[in-house]
């Protein structure tokens, strides 16, 4: 009886969560080679960030939970992807990150490389 219930309780448990978590997930591709970001660690020799996630991860969240000029806090800021969002969405934001030369090529997500490198000469 215990194996037939627990058997019979597994079914359920699969349909159910297949059921209920098959329109909670986003699906978003991640194959972006190519952005300002990308562009500028290349040129300058800039350490790329590992973990970079596309935009659409952060809009759709922004979007979902914060209305214009609300400020959006991303802790493990990294390349800056979620505050570039955040300012192109009308949000203001805070970023904070541990590894500071991540930030070296993510403030180019904000200037452009040409006029960034002619103020610096």
């Amino acid at each position: 009886v215990y194996d037939e219930y627990m058997s019979n309780f597994e079914i359920y448990l699969e349909q159910k969560l297949a059921a209920d978590f098959s329109d909670n997930v986003l699906e978003i591709a991640n194959t972006l080679s190519s952005d300002k970001y990308l562009q500028a660690c290349k040129e300058l020799n800039l350490k790329i960030h590992p973990a970079r996630f596309p935009s659409e991860l952060p809009e759709f969240f922004i979007k979902f939970l914060t209305d214009e000029n609300d400020i959006v806090f991303d802790p493990f800021g990294g390349s800056c992807v979620t505050a570039e969002v955040a300012e192109k969405l009308k949000r203001k934001w805070i970023v904070s990150e541990i590894a500071e030369e991540y930030l070296e090529g993510a403030k180019y997500r904000f200037f452009d490389l040409d006029k960034s490198v002619e103020k610096s000469k």
